[in-house]
């Protein structure tokens, strides 16, 4: 009888079963560092603002950006 009641698929299910707070949770995760990732661009270029030295800032991004674009680019067209 006990495995008759624990295999009833009518029994309701634990609401804090795993399966649905792994998606929830990765997205959070991915929010927060999403986040955390736009706070520190923003406080970046505001201080580059303030020094004037905003073309040098965006030549140092693009400097930083570019070769892995460029890769990027290059490996999705051969592959």
């Amino acid at each position: 009888m006990l495995q008759m009641v624990i295999m009833d698929p009518a029994l309701p299910r634990s609401p804090f079963s795993g399966a649905r707070w792994v998606p929830l949770l990765f997205a959070a995760f991915l929010v927060l560092s999403g986040a955390r990732l736009a706070a520190n661009f923003v406080i970046e270029y505001q201080w580059w603002k303030e020094m004037e030295q905003v073309p040098t800032w965006v030549e140092m991004l693009i400097y930083g950006i570019a070769p892995v674009a460029a890769a990027t680019l290059i490996a999705f067209i051969v592959l």
